[in-house]
């Protein structure tokens, strides 16, 4: 694994101080925690340049400016589970700006926006929903002190028959409300 590690200027400035005074590379790499090479081509960098500092970079200018970047983000926030084609193209559509899928996620990192997808779940039949409501409807005046006996408290597994779907119990936690619970038979 690449474990890069930049120098501060200060850790630069001090490389360079260890060099002129007689120092060796390998010294001052260990001492900085850095490989050798790294003050090899600092050191080569400060006689050519006489600076410390990184050569400037070329950087392509950005493909969308504040206000893009904002629209990006509100439209984000509106439609939580959009891809980025469709952001894309909305971003197109609506300030003529031609960006990659790759920049759309990009920009939406930048807002602490990161991919989403819509939770797949099964959807509930009439008799879910008619047995999930006889079992609320009957489980809506027990007291604490009932459902004590049947919180889960990470240790021991019990069950309530929900939706018709009955998991493992433990009869020794679920004591005293057994006729509340089927044991898991068919699995």
């Amino acid at each position: 694994m690449n474990t890069r590690r930049h120098l501060t200027d200060e850790q630069r400035h001090l490389a360079i101080a260890r060099l002129r005074v007689g120092g060796r590379q390998s010294d001052v790499a260990r001492e900085l925690g850095v490989p050798q090479s790294v003050i090899s081509r600092l050191a080569s960098r400060h006689r050519t340049t006489g600076s410390v500092r990184d050569r400037p970079r070329s950087v392509a200018p950005r493909v969308t400016d504040y206000n893009g970047d904002q629209y990006l983000r509100t439209d984000e926030l509106r439609h939580r589970y959009a891809s980025a084609t469709e952001l894309q193209a909305c971003l197109r559509d609506v300030r003529g700006t031609r960006v990659s899928r790759q920049t759309i996620r990009n920009r939406l990192h930048c807002f602490g926006l990161n991919a989403r997808r819509p939770l797949q779940v099964t959807p509930l039949t009439t008799r879910h929903c008619h047995e999930r409501l006889q079992w609320a409807q009957d489980h809506v005046t027990w007291t604490m002190q009932q459902w004590s006996t049947v919180l889960n408290d990470g240790r021991q597994r019990c069950a309530t028959v929900w939706a018709g779907i009955t998991s493992q119990w433990n009869a020794k936690t679920c004591q005293g409300t057994a006729n509340n619970f089927t044991p898991l038979s068919y699995y």
